[in-house]
């Protein structure tokens, strides 16, 4: 593993060969799908120049294909080059913005992961709207745990962070309400541009001229913690997503991603009445034999020997 991680970083970033030790790995496991998991691709998550570089490497190494494909990839035991399959969550505006024209640049297929009651009604996501709101409150507004780290910009972003992991374990309800009284307290504080360049969404325009290179897949309508919700909720976020997704692009929604990846039992029971293929977040390659409704994938990393790494060891 040493031996790997050495390879790696001797490859400098703008070099998309691979070092022959690399190559072979890569070829060795062919059989193994990867799935790529991106989020943002903006200055905060992944940089556009990062994002080329991977893309330039994934055009010169892989085959690329849709998530709709790998029930059929899964099967095929042969081909010239590794595949792999691009994921996109959230349905950001910057997936239109950054990453799309790349994508087209490139030709790679890309699937987006879209939470379309969320950009229907341009709201953002309610862990970015939560992060943005704490980081634009006054002192004396913030939740007790978060006020004595004003003055430490770096454990104030960490403690932001551990708040809003907590608030996955709440009750939908109350998570709703804390959501609520931020959103009372912000007495008009418009967003900074840097919130919206990291987490505006798309446009229901934006779903419904996309690229034909870009699939897209449901992840539900406003991406709560899908166990956190009643049955009835959970039925309407995942059956009624995939029934407005449809009308708005005209095309067939086979795939589903979970949000926050997080999943139950029950919750995985109803993905599978109204889609064929889910991803989850748990890291790995995708293989033969794999549960179809929970499949591996790969953080896409935040630079270039970070990616590299991941295409050989995704656990890495």
């Amino acid at each position: 593993m040493d031996g790997l991680i050495k390879t790696v970083t001797r490859i400098k970033r703008k070099v998309i060969t691979l070092d022959p030790i690399l190559l072979s790995l890569l070829n060795l496991s062919k059989h193994n799908l990867r799935i790529l998991m991106y989020h943002g691709i903006s200055p905060l998550a992944l940089p556009i120049q990062e994002f080329e570089k991977q893309l330039g490497f994934i055009k010169e190494n892989f085959e690329t294909y849709w998530v709709s494909e790998i029930p059929n990839i899964l099967q095929m035991k042969n081909g010239k080059k590794p595949r792999i399959v691009l994921t996109f969550d959230d349905g950001l505006k910057n997936h239109m913005t950054n990453a799309l024209p790349l994508i087209e640049k490139y030709g790679i297929k890309a699937t987006f992961y879209i939470p379309v009651g969320l950009v229907e009604n341009q709201e953002m996501l309610w862990n970015h709207e939560i992060r943005c709101l704490l980081i634009l409150s006054d002192p004396e507004e913030l939740p007790e745990e978060l006020v004595i780290i004003q003055k430490n910009e770096k454990e104030k972003n960490k403690a932001i962070s551990k708040y809003i992991e907590n608030l996955k374990t709440l009750n939908i309800d109350d998570r709703r309400l804390i959501q609520q009284s931020l959103r009372d307290k912000r007495n008009g504080r418009d967003l900074l541009p840097w919130m919206r360049e990291e987490y505006q969404l798309m446009s229901c325009e934006d779903l419904k001229n996309m690229s034909r290179l870009v699939e897209i897949g449901s992840h539900s309508l406003t991406h709560p913690i899908l166990t956190t919700i009643s049955d009835d909720q959970l039925t309407k976020e995942i059956k009624d997503s995939r029934t407005q997704l449809e009308l708005l692009t005209g095309k067939p929604i086979v795939s589903f991603c979970y949000p926050n990846g997080i999943f139950s039992p029950r919750v995985i029971k109803k993905v599978e009445e109204y889609y064929s293929i889910s991803v989850s977040t748990e890291e790995g390659f995708a293989l033969p034999g794999d549960r179809l409704s929970t499949l591996n994938r790969i953080p896409a990393g935040k630079n270039f020997e970070e990616f590299l790494l991941r295409l050989i060891r995704p656990t890495a």
